[in-house]
């Protein structure tokens, strides 16, 4: 058996896609090593690939407030579930929706507005960096037309939001904007360890939201991370989505 920088494997019946499959772990690995990172209390080099995940976790319970408003916004803290870096675009057993912590992808997605969607194992991991992600669902909005007016409104509300001084330009701040396919709410918002859930979006709740959590993990840093959904990237394409 052979461990490089957490990547464990034997050195028989790879064969030529396996290879390629380590080398390309080794390659993530050594850039975010090179980015100078330290998630979930590890050391710069101990970036763990999960290639053997275990069974499926199951939902945990978590504790929400009552719903709220015109849009029943509730605020839920879900059990935090330890932060483990695993395989790039392996499927991840999440313990909640959205998911606040726990299991993530090893690179990070760039703070911006996606109008792909950006796959959870590349924004949890900005959530664990303080960032604050803002999500929504169209297909649960009651028509297409209200959702495009939702995200219409939700570009302007992220563009009037102030520059963090800890981000090199390009980047603006820790806010990210991504559809979610997968999301069981028209809208939500994630910061580590706490989400936001509402019907419609609720600007009001959504700026408490960051006003409590943006910039409060244990991780605080605007720095690297890649796009996903850009070709020149060189991410295969659905990475993240089953």
């Amino acid at each position: 058996m052979q461990r490089d920088f957490g990547v464990t494997r034997s050195r028989a019946g790879l064969g030529k896609r396996g290879r390629s499959r380590v080398c390309f772990q080794l390659f993530v690995v050594l850039i975010a090593a090179q980015a100078g990172l330290g998630c979930g209390a590890r050391s710069t080099f101990d970036f763990a690939f999960d290639i053997d995940p275990g069974p499926p976790a199951p939902p945990l319970p978590e504790v929400c407030s009552p719903p709220a408003g015109a849009c029943k916004t509730r605020t839920c803290e879900p059990p935090v579930v330890a932060a483990e870096h695993v395989e790039m675009c392996s499927e991840i057993a999440f313990t909640s929706n959205p998911p606040t912590s726990g299991p993530h992808y090893p690179i990070w997605g760039l703070f911006k507005t996606y109008e792909k969607p950006l796959a959870r194992g590349f924004y949890l991991h900005d959530a664990e960096h303080s960032g604050v992600i803002l999500l929504y669902n169209c297909k649960l909005f009651a028509s297409e037309d209200e959702c495009a007016e939702t995200v219409a409104t939700l570009n302007a509300y992220v563009a009037e939001k102030p520059a963090d001084p800890k981000c090199d330009e390009p980047t603006h701040n820790r806010i990210i904007l991504t559809p979610d396919p997968e999301l069981d709410v028209p809208y939500a918002a994630v910061a580590w360890g706490y989400s936001l859930k509402s019907d419609c979006f609720d600007r009001g709740a959504t700026d408490a939201f960051i006003e409590a959590h943006y910039g409060k993990n244990y991780e605080d840093f605007c720095s690297g991370g890649i796009d996903p959904t850009d070709p020149d990237a060189g991410i295969l394409d659905g990475c993240g989505f089953f």
